[in-house]
């Protein structure tokens, strides 16, 4: 079992984590960061206290528990110890990890937790961070029945988490890039280039910034950004007679796994 945290960064997800017992609560009740069940450690993010049936706690990020990292990180050990920048946290592989129950977390869960992580786990409004929270322990798995649910705290959270996890399944990676050229490739005669960027569901990624190089065409714009149905193109001419050779890369885009 690992007492650890989620954090986002660019173009992949950072999980931390640290080493703990096996058991379903802390070997150590005397939560060190904790007086009457609130953070006195100072790594509280964006998010808010609420007292439910489970008693009182954050619903949102942390920050400042990681040296050098000032993003977001979720918890991802209900029941836990608040995080301190004193705890040794280390950096791990998400490769078989479970929750701890002995629940595997598995590969597309992953790959969900990633998208949100990174699409909507960077805000500065509460209701939203609380939302990806809940979705996080949710893809864990680590909460009791209602613990970590939808709507444990209202309505509005709740509406929100609807729609991170909706996006989360239909807009998580990994991702293809599909191309295809219009057009007879000649030297001084226009073509055109069309790609499509699709998630893994199939479902086709919209704004997404494309960059683009080619050493056999002078007109090729550098980067171009897909639409809503996930495609773009791009008119160029051929400077060469040894055919065209373009090189396309995605930026932005959620990693497939968090990085423990």
């Amino acid at each position: 079992m690992r007492l650890g945290l989620m954090v986002a960064v660019a173009a992949a997800t950072l999980a931390i984590g640290a080493q703990s017992g096996f058991a379903a609560e802390p070997p150590n009740q005397d939560d060190p960061c904790s007086t009457v069940g609130r953070n006195t450690c100072g790594t509280l993010g964006v998010g808010a206290y609420h007292t439910y049936r489970y008693g009182i706690r954050w619903f949102g990020d942390y920050r400042g528990a990681l040296a050098g990292e000032k993003k977001p990180a979720f918890c991802i050990d209900l029941r836990f110890w608040y995080p301190s920048a004193d705890y040794e946290y280390e950096r791990r592989s998400t490769k078989n990890l479970k929750n701890r129950e002995g629940g595997r977390v598995t590969a597309k869960k992953l790959r969900r937790m990633s998208y949100a992580l990174w699409n909507f786990g960077r805000s500065k409004n509460t209701t939203q961070q609380a939302a990806v929270m809940l979705y996080v322990h949710g893809l864990m798995g680590d909460g009791a029945p209602g613990e970590a649910a939808p709507g444990a705290i209202g309505p509005t959270v709740e509406a929100r988490y609807r729609k991170i996890a909706a996006e989360s399944e239909r807009l998580a990676g990994p991702y293809m890039l599909k191309t295809r050229v219009s057009g007879k490739l000649q030297v001084g005669r226009p073509a055109e280039l069309k790609v499509k960027l699709l998630a893994a569901s199939g479902a086709a990624v919209p704004g997404v910034k494309l960059r683009l190089s080619s050493a056999n065409s002078d007109d090729l714009p550098s980067t171009l950004k897909t639409g809503r149905d996930g495609t773009a193109s791009a008119r160029f001419t051929p400077t060469r007679a040894n055919g065209f050779l373009a090189k396309l890369s995605a930026n932005g885009l959620a990693a497939t796994a968090p990085t423990m």
